[in-house]
């Protein structure tokens, strides 16, 4: 099966089969108590950081996943849209696919858009 057709298998599979683990993870067993903080105000809440010495507005990362087929490209632009639209880091995943095959290169060139975004942001003075 080639690399191409690997990765669109996955989604596929992910989209029609069960894939939900078997086992529980616990935490129907957390009870989390409300703990009220009177005269806190939600805009002093400061999400952003460094990741990789690139500042994020949220320490979110959206996983690589999805390249490696020309049918999946619409979801990596997607994916690499609301990465820059909302300022959260994310990866380029098959690496492998794209070293492989030049024509499978579709998600570095969305990653790269986001990341352009994301500095054209940084240095308009949006953020202090």
């Amino acid at each position: 099966m080639s690399i191409s057709n690997r990765k669109l298998e996955h989604l596929e599979i992910t989209l029609y089969e069960r894939v939900e683990g078997f086992s529980s993870t616990l935490l129907e067993d957390v009870k989390l108590v409300h703990q009220a903080l009177p005269g806190f105000d939600f805009s002093d809440v400061e999400l952003s950081t460094a990741l990789f010495g690139k500042k994020v507005d949220a320490p979110i990362v959206i996983s690589g996943m999805t390249g490696g087929s020309p049918e999946l490209e619409i979801i990596n632009r997607r994916l690499a849209e609301l990465a820059s639209k909302f300022r959260i880091a994310i990866g380029v995943g098959s690496q492998r696919a794209a070293i492989e095959r030049e024509d499978l290169r579709g998600a570095s060139r969305w990653s790269g858009r986001s990341q352009r975004t994301s500095r054209s942001s940084v240095t308009s003075g949006r953020h202090k």
